[in-house]
């Protein structure tokens, strides 16, 4: 494996040890990974070179839904809820 290409992408994912069982609770999380992305991204000095955002669910019986919107603004809170709930209101639950 080779580091020295292009990076194509930056993200952070969590597998919590309960499943979150509501929409409140995944809520609560999004700005904790929220600032392990910004870091992540300041790091890989990648400011303002967001093309898009993704938020992938993966639901207690290990099913998973992704959601992918085309955007070159910055990932906020806001931006990352509304995908969220689009994926959950997809009518699974129990998201780990």
């Amino acid at each position: 494996v080779s580091d020295d290409g292009e990076r194509k992408s930056i993200s952070v994912e969590n597998t919590f040890s309960k499943d979150l069982a509501s929409v409140e609770a995944c809520q609560k999380e999004i700005p904790e990974l929220l600032n392990d992305l910004e870091r992540r991204i300041a790091k890989n000095q990648a400011q303002g070179l967001i093309k898009g955002l993704v938020v992938k669910l993966k639901f207690h019986d290990f099913t998973q839904t992704t959601i992918e919107k085309s955007s070159r603004a910055e990932p906020s809170v806001e931006a990352f809820s509304n995908l969220r709930l689009f994926s959950v209101n997809s009518g699974m639950q129990g998201i780990n």
